[in-house]
């Protein structure tokens, strides 16, 4: 026996796109947090070495950093996360003069804060989901 469903796909797709743009949103603040967190830990003198985070010094390059709000172009759904001040690429990528105080990517790159992200993943499919079903109507 076959089941038709009445498929309203515009309010399905609206309320995807609304979820996704939720998680990216929270995900992006969750990075924002644990970068602030890296940046706080070491206290300066000294330097840092080559390769660990930078010593906080003045603080200005934790308080720099932002997470701006998700932006909906077109199909795509953007997120900016980063800072204005000007020796942050320095220390995260290296110069000639000076090794890589790396900061974002290791922040990136870790397997706890992935697995939490993964973690906030699968909530979401489960709430699309959900979605889907009250938006899709009922089957004919």
């Amino acid at each position: 026996m076959a089941s038709k469903h009445n498929l309203r796909a515009k309010p399905v797709s609206d309320a995807m796109r609304d979820e996704l743009a939720s998680l990216v949103n929270r995900t992006g603040l969750f990075y924002q947090t644990k970068v602030k967190e890296i940046l706080n830990l070491a206290k300066s003198p000294p330097a840092s070495s080559p390769g660990r985070p930078p010593h906080k010094r003045t603080g200005t390059l934790g308080r720099s950093f932002r997470t701006m709000p998700t932006r909906k172009v077109g199909k795509r759904i953007i997120l900016t996360l980063g800072t204005d001040v000007v020796y942050a690429r320095p220390l995260e990528y290296g110069t000639s003069r000076m090794a890589a105080r790396p900061f974002l990517g290791p922040t990136y790159r870790n397997k706890k804060h992935r697995a939490a992200v993964d973690r906030e993943i699968a909530k979401v499919s489960g709430r699309i989901r959900a979605a889907i079903r009250r938006k899709a109507g009922p089957p004919r």
